[in-house]
């Protein structure tokens, strides 16, 4: 076996839920056009991030991230639901890119990243978004 092939991981096996009778459309999603949380405002149709009225930038896959959290807010993201959805099946990054990526949004929306508000890990489970009553108009 050669060194390259030995560190590829198998593909990961969909899960029931992931079926492609049970995902919506983005049309018929139920996720909010802008998200607000904090001093944070999200608009996620132009890809659009401000803090505290300062402009942040967000990477395409970080929007994606919040698109998918903000679809079932408060309900938990498992790791390899956020790898299938935002990165695709034909990618192979870790789980890890998954904690990475999450402590990035955190250091760029929560006012207290090591104590977060909104973007919060149920562990061993996954990530979840808890807005309350503080997101906008569905798409």
């Amino acid at each position: 076996m050669n060194p390259t092939s030995a560190s590829r991981r198998p593909p990961l096996q969909p899960c029931a839920t992931d079926a492609p009778s049970s995902r919506r459309s983005r049309r018929d999603s139920a996720a909010p056009i802008t998200l607000r949380f904090g001093s944070a405002v999200v608009d996620l149709a132009r890809q659009s991030t401000t803090v505290a009225a300062r402009e942040v930038h967000l990477t395409a896959k970080e929007f994606a991230m919040l698109r998918l959290l903000a679809d079932t807010p408060g309900a938990p993201v498992s790791r390899e639901r956020f790898l299938d959805v935002v990165w695709g099946v034909g990618a192979f990054p870790t789980t890890r890119t998954v904690d990475t990526h999450i402590a990035s949004l955190r250091a760029k929306l929560e006012p207290h990243p090591e104590a977060p508000q909104f973007l919060k890990t149920v562990h061993g489970i996954g990530d979840r978004l808890e807005l309350g009553d503080t997101h906008e108009e569905p798409i």
